[in-house]
């Protein structure tokens, strides 16, 4: 993994990557912070991740902290881990962009284009048994562009080598409620799936 980094690091592809939606110039120290691969090896080992969470963007505190889901969501998303008996250690959690939008704005297409690479090459080196989408943007990305979310969550899709499904983002949860109870179905549907790979 380390080799990994200083490769992708250098490379000039990866460094306009890492700043394409804020037109910077990053260093290699800033570069490293938005990627997946420095939060993993600083909290655990990738060869124990089970179930890969793909997000659409970097949170704000992630952006300043390199820590994945730090914030209120991320502590609901620990709470569904939690009830559903699912070791936070055994969940890799990855962003289809590295770096935030302006204002929390949606990817554009050609900023996600940009970051895709970097996510196939995530998938490859960890292998998960699953990939959950978390919110309609990496679903609509990873699983079909005219994917409905609010009809389809929880459903089970078969993409190449991997099991795929899409639940509410957490941070939706926090806005509407209303859809916390759909999340826990939605999570003990992931939990049995995974107990029936294990």
């Amino acid at each position: 993994v380390e080799n990994y980094i200083d490769n992708a690091c250098n490379s000039k592809e990866v460094q306009r990557t890492a700043c394409i939606t804020d037109r910077t110039q990053n260093s290699r120290a800033e570069v490293i912070k938005h990627l997946e691969w420095h939060t993993c090896e600083q909290d655990f080992h990738i060869e124990h991740r089970k179930v890969y969470n793909v997000r659409r963007c970097i949170h704000k505190c992630k952006h300043r902290t390199g820590i994945p889901f730090v914030g209120r969501a991320g502590k609901l998303l620990d709470e569904y881990l939690n009830a559903v008996d699912i070791p936070r250690e055994s969940v890799y959690i990855a962003n289809i962009l590295k770096c935030r939008p302006p204002k929390n704005r949606d990817p554009l297409p050609a900023e996600e284009d940009a970051c895709m690479d970097f996510l196939r090459r995530q998938v490859k080196l960890i292998n998960p048994k699953m990939i959950v989408c978390l919110g309609r943007i990496s679903a609509m990305r990873l699983i079909r562009p005219d994917y409905k979310i609010t009809k389809e969550h929880g459903e089970w899709v078969q993409k190449g080598n991997f099991l795929i499904t899409a639940v509410y983002h957490p941070a939706l949860l926090l806005r509407d409620p209303r859809r916390k109870e759909d999340m826990l179905e939605d999570m003990k549907k992931i939990k049995s799936k995974l107990d029936e790979l294990n």
